[in-house]
């Protein structure tokens, strides 16, 4: 390996690790693991109250309401089986709605607990009906 070749893996090493420190600064920001309690702005009521509705309202046209859980009967198996998560979560997000400053990864680690709750609403919800048809 030549002074060049070595120089060129060292520069790469330094971009790789300021990508890295980047990433690890944006999952925290999204977790809200950077938030220091003693420089924290009072907020008020009302901005707490706005900065809900904001998020809830980001969610809401971010995905399609329509694309629920598949949920089938598998007569080998003998056992309802469901759209997985990851399958569920590929159709479910509206890509060019996500809003703009955020990446997908994202939005996918800042509202994985919401995304994830309301996979097991669905996915429960469509298991109800499908065994309530098969009883009929």
């Amino acid at each position: 390996m030549n002074k060049t070749e070595l120089i060129t893996d060292i520069l790469n090493l330094y971009d790789e690790v300021e990508g890295l420190r980047n990433q690890v600064i944006s999952l925290k920001t999204a977790r809200g693991g950077l938030c220091n309690v003693e420089h924290e702005p009072t907020i008020s009521f009302i901005d707490k109250k706005m900065i809900e509705f904001g998020k809830k309202e980001a969610f809401r046209k971010s995905i399609y309401s329509w694309n629920v859980v598949n949920v089938h009967y598998d007569d080998e198996a003998e056992q309802f089986i469901a759209t997985s998560f990851d399958n569920w979560l590929k159709n479910k997000i509206i890509k060019d709605r996500i809003p703009s400053f955020m990446s997908f990864d994202e939005f996918l680690n800042y509202f994985n607990t919401d995304l994830k709750d309301l996979y097991e609403k669905e996915k429960a919800e469509e298991l109800a009906d499908k065994k309530e048809e098969e009883d009929e």
